[in-house]
């Protein structure tokens, strides 16, 4: 069953006859480069008994939605009120397993996170669901540094820059070098470290120019709690902290986390806006088993501070001479070979894990395959 355009009165009555409910799985997800993944966990849901009903974009390419399994409904509005237009009839006459997102990052140009409003969903048609108000401050630098001062948790200094002549003042809060970000974005786009107030106003402005216009969409605004946020206009300042990058990939499951693989990046490497990270090995080359214990429960803390309940997560950290700090929390499985390495590891699939987290489905307890101990998982990634 692939590529199927309904309306969502259609899918409706196709169960209205049936004795039983069928249970189905509604998976929503605004971002085009996620929408593999997407088919991937629908073609495993329905092996496992599911129907499944995909909400995607309206620009969607045409060949990838026809490739997809299931029942199709393509929207460009993701707000509540819409997404809740499509459910609504399809909960009638289905028990909905579950409500999710693979990503559900936030609308190109401004919005509500997708993610956050997939979370209300699922809870008010009472599925499992996560804390939409914890998807806002780990898809947000800023809220997450704020949260995590709150929280006495291990966090370099940070402030957010909205005026070129704010630059000057960082030095005053702020130990140079400083790294400058946007305080929403992905795949490290616009990193850069300043080691003075002038390199910084120049990073600024380099934003100011360059984002909205830049080689993919990476304009995003939202607001949060009274607070408008819009990284084509900002900038986060954080204090850079040396030490050798690390990856943590966790389980979230209500108030329970677990840690399952920890990566190490080799020679990371920053040329003007560019990051290299040539080498990612699992398990890690550089640390000792306590070491690596320490960066796990750090992981923990934060994914528990900032109050996330059933997803998966990435976390990029460093390992600095005062301990493990946090770089950024993704509320999605890791890029690259990371799913190929749980795979390798643990004998799960991320389609796997993302049915566990969103609908409850069996897979603990989670066993570590201690053969691939004694030797190294590496990806080379630019």
């Amino acid at each position: 069953m692939k590529g199927e355009r309904h309306d969502a009165g259609a899918i409706a009555n196709a169960n209205a006859n049936a004795n039983a409910k069928e249970r189905c799985l509604i998976i929503i997800e605004n971002f085009n480069h996620y929408l593999a993944r997407v088919g991937q966990v629908a073609l495993f849901a329905q092996s496992q008994g599911l129907r499944t009903l995909l909400i995607l974009p309206s620009d969607a390419d045409a060949q990838v939605i026809a490739s997809l399994p299931g029942w199709i409904l393509q929207t460009e509005d993701f707000s509540f009120a819409r997404l809740d237009q499509l459910i609504a009839p399809v909960s009638r006459d289905f028990d909905l397993a579950g409500v999710a997102c693979v990503f559900g990052y936030f609308p190109v140009g401004g919005g509500e996170l997708v993610s956050a409003v997939v979370a209300r969903l699922a809870k008010k048609y009472a599925c499992r669901h996560n804390n939409p108000q914890a998807l806002y401050r780990a898809n947000n630098k800023f809220l997450m540094r704020e949260r995590l001062a709150q929280m006495q948790l291990s966090s370099p200094k940070f402030a957010l820059v909205s005026k070129v002549e704010e630059c000057e003042r960082v030095q005053n809060e702020l130990a140079f070098p400083v790294v400058s970000k946007p305080a929403v974005g992905i795949a490290s786009g616009f990193v850069r470290i300043n080691a003075n107030p002038a390199e910084l106003r120049r990073s600024f402005l380099h934003c100011l120019e360059k984002v909205p216009n830049a080689f993919y969409d990476i304009r995003f605004e939202h607001d949060f709690e009274g607070r408008h946020f819009d990284n084509a206009r900002q900038i986060l300042c954080e204090e850079y902290m040396e030490g050798i990058e690390y990856t943590v990939e966790i389980l979230c499951m209500q108030d329970d986390y677990y840690p399952m693989l920890v990566h190490e990046k080799f020679d990371v490497t920053f040329t003007g806006s560019t990051v290299l990270e040539p080498i990612v090995f699992a398990p890690t080359v550089s640390l000792r088993a306590h070491e690596e214990d320490e960066i796990k429960a750090y992981a923990v803390a934060v994914c528990r501070a900032l109050e996330l309940q059933h997803c998966f997560c990435h976390l990029e950290l460093r390992m600095s001479a005062a301990g493990p700090v946090v770089l950024e929390v993704n509320t999605r499985v890791g890029g690259s070979c990371i799913q190929d390495n749980i795979r390798a590891f643990y004998g799960l699939t991320y389609p796997e894990i993302f049915l566990a987290h969103a609908c409850g489905h069996p897979i603990f307890p989670l066993q570590l395959n201690t053969q691939n101990r004694s030797g190294h998982l590496a990806m080379s990634v630019i």
